[in-house]
């Protein structure tokens, strides 16, 4: 556990690293890494508090989000694209967050054997939750936000395999849009915002999820979605 004191309040950040061992019928193999990401929303501490820490691994940092930041301006993005980006992958020093979370997407990467995309957005995105597990055909999860209240969902692999219709929840359906390099089901959601599903129910799945956001910041949040470059 790393507690440390930042201007009077105090961001902890837990990180479990779990390694599983399995059965199989000729022996025993080692899962995949595994990494949890935990954000604890600041509280106050008394003012002589100093930071202290006990050894543990090294670990992706949450973002702290800047008081004075901002969404920069998305440009509209039309709904249904006539062509998608470019496949081609990138570092992940494209993807929005600190060098932290950046190295968090470049692990992530390389542990998953299906491809891995990050968010790539305006000024004044932080990350408030990670994790990606590579058990059970991986997972990776995020949640980013910015000053205003609008957040982004990323969830991605086999976060959700019971069925299609189960793992795409939507109040109604759009149309095509798309997810990066991919082309996913757009739908509104029950509560507001919209989401963005691409082979729900399957092991290799994504899902973007956006709230407080019109639909064309929204659709271009999601095409600008990244592939991030195995090392």
């Amino acid at each position: 556990m790393i507690s440390v004191t930042r201007g009077g309040l105090r961001l902890i950040a837990v990180v479990v690293a779990v390694a599983i061992v399995g059965l199989t019928a000729t022996g025993c193999s080692k899962a995949a890494p595994t990494t949890r990401l935990v954000h604890i929303s600041p509280t106050p501490i008394p003012a002589t508090a100093t930071a202290t820490a006990t050894p543990a691994p090294p670990a992706v940092a949450t973002d702290t989000p800047d008081a004075t930041a901002s969404a920069s301006a998305t440009p509209s993005a039309s709904l249904a694209p006539t062509a998608l980006p470019s496949s081609m992958a990138v570092p992940s020093a494209t993807c929005t967050g600190s060098v932290s979370n950046q190295t968090f997407w470049a692990e992530a990467a390389n542990v998953m054997k299906w491809d891995v995309y990050c968010a790539v957005l305006p000024a004044g995105w932080y990350t408030s939750e990670a994790t990606y597990e590579g058990a059970n055909g991986g997972t990776v999860h995020m949640i980013l936000r910015v000053s205003g209240g609008q957040s982004v969902q990323l969830d991605e692999g086999a976060f959700c395999t019971t069925d299609p219709a189960t793992c795409s929840p939507r109040e109604s359906s759009i149309g095509k849009s798309a997810f990066g390099d991919l082309l996913g089901d757009l739908g509104s959601l029950s509560g507001g915002g919209f989401a963005i599903y691409v082979n729900p129910g399957t092991a290799k799945a994504y899902s973007i999820k956006g709230s407080g956001m019109s639909r064309d910041a929204f659709v271009a949040d999601a095409a600008a979605l990244a592939k991030v470059a195995r090392s």
